[in-house]
């Protein structure tokens, strides 16, 4: 696969109510991920994986582990668009 920019939705408008829901989240200590697949077609890829995470919520360490699946877009020339 070719070198490009890609970009992961959604994307947040400015104004958004994203900021404050951000500010008050809990102090994020560790956060560790890797792509299991990634799979491209045309303009579009797909990719699942898992990570770990540790949070300090309260002034106590907090593990978990989970699982994600992403969806990017290519835009003209190989800039990110979404």
């Amino acid at each position: 696969m070719e070198a490009t920019s890609w970009t992961t939705f959604p994307r947040f408008k400015p104004g958004s109510k994203l900021k404050p829901w951000l500010e008050a989240f809990p102090i994020m200590k560790d956060f560790r991920f890797n792509f299991d697949r990634i799979e491209v077609s045309g303009d579009l890829a797909t990719g699942v994986g898992r990570g770990a995470w540790t949070l300090d919520i309260n002034g106590q360490d907090v593990s978990a582990t989970f699982k994600f699946a992403d969806v990017f877009t290519r835009g003209p020339q190989g800039s990110g668009s979404g």
